[in-house]
């Protein structure tokens, strides 16, 4: 079955956080990547995920979630696609190269921060590209992706509005939804059967070549901030999370999307 993934900003900070291993072709069902627990504590576990609660969508002013119809007819003809490299650092070591893709009208307003997550990651040990790009489709972004691996990139992180790729599942009811998966494994075969713009189908080399993380602020309207101030809080925490100034609870929420509710 095709498994959907949904990765967001909060994910990619893991990832950075020694998760970058996971990345290439692994069985995940393999007994030497569990933890070495009894018969007894396994079935302790899975019995405390079945009570735990599940959580619904829950708007706060009740606006529901965007269709693909509805998303679709906002998108114009794009731009031509064109990307520029802005920033640089020096490697420091293999696997550890991290390509931060941003939205070139956002660039000049969250500068400052891009310039501290660079920092930041380039003293934990990561090397760094930084490019802007402007318009394009989604099978563009996805060969620049796949030129940056070619030259040693390990994951990426967009940040504000990059082509977004929606995927199509034929279950009941009939699903549409984005899909960031498509921009992870560079390798695999996708394919839009009914032509209408949405991929339904999958195949080839399905493991993910690298890690991708997505920072989009723009349809959030959070206290009456702008897109470039919800970013720059973002990155302002961020900042903060990596020296030792936020300190966070030692819990988390996941999501696991209904349809695979029973295979989790």
């Amino acid at each position: 079955m095709y498994r959907k993934f949904t990765i967001t900003a909060l994910l990619f900070m893991v990832f950075l956080m020694g998760m970058t291993s996971l990345v290439k072709s692994r069985d995940l069902s393999s007994p030497s990547l569990r933890l070495q627990l009894s018969d007894e504590e396994i079935e302790i576990r899975k019995q405390r995920a079945r009570e735990t609660k599940m959580l619904r969508q829950i708007d706060p002013i009740g606006t529901p979630q965007t269709s693909y119809e509805e998303w679709i007819a906002t998108q114009g003809t794009p731009l031509p696609f064109s990307t520029k490299l802005v920033q640089t650092s020096t490697p420091l070591r293999a696997d550890s190269k991290i390509c931060v893709l941003v939205n070139s009208d956002l660039y000049p307003l969250i500068e400052t921060s891009i310039n501290q997550y660079v920092t930041d990651l380039v003293s934990e040990g990561y090397t760094v590209e930084v490019h802007t790009l402007i318009g394009g489709t989604p099978p563009d972004l996805r060969a620049f992706l796949q030129s940056l691996y070619a030259l040693g990139m390990d994951g990426a992180l967009f940040v504000g509005d990059l082509p977004v790729a929606w995927y199509e599942e034929d279950c009941d009811p009939h699903e549409f939804f984005p899909c960031d998966y498509y921009y992870m494994d560079l390798d695999g075969n996708f394919y839009d059967n009914d032509s209408d713009g949405s991929y339904d189908y999958h195949d080839g080399d399905q493991y993910p070549e690298i890690y991708v993380g997505r920072l989009t602020a723009s349809p959030l309207t959070l206290g009456g901030n702008d897109e470039a101030t919800l970013v720059n809080n973002y990155f302002t925490k961020n900042h903060q999370f990596r020296t030792g100034g936020l300190i966070t609870n030692t819990r988390a929420l996941v999501f696991i999307d209904d349809d695979w509710e029973f295979d989790g």
